[in-house]
């Protein structure tokens, strides 16, 4: 099966506090694989784009929960 998002959902948005340090959570992706969770098909490993943007300069996803974090300091 295809795995689906939970969260986000469609245009939610996730904010960044002012002057956050490295590792604080801003994000919990979330999402559902109707694949047998004991089979490499259902397993979920979350992960960021490779695309060229900064969000991987910013942030750092933990590929078993989701958690998305911050990277660097977020300054004013």
């Amino acid at each position: 099966g295809v795995p689906a998002f939970v969260r986000p959902i469609p245009n939610e948005i996730a904010y960044v506090p002012e002057n956050s340090r490295p590792g604080t959570k801003v994000f919990d992706v979330e999402a559902i694989d109707p694949d047998d969770p004991q089979t490499a098909n259902g397993q979920l490993i979350y992960s960021l784009p490779e695309d060229g943007t900064e969000i991987r300069r910013l942030f750092l996803i933990d590929p078993a929960s989701g958690a998305l974090t911050t990277k660097v300091r977020r300054s004013t």
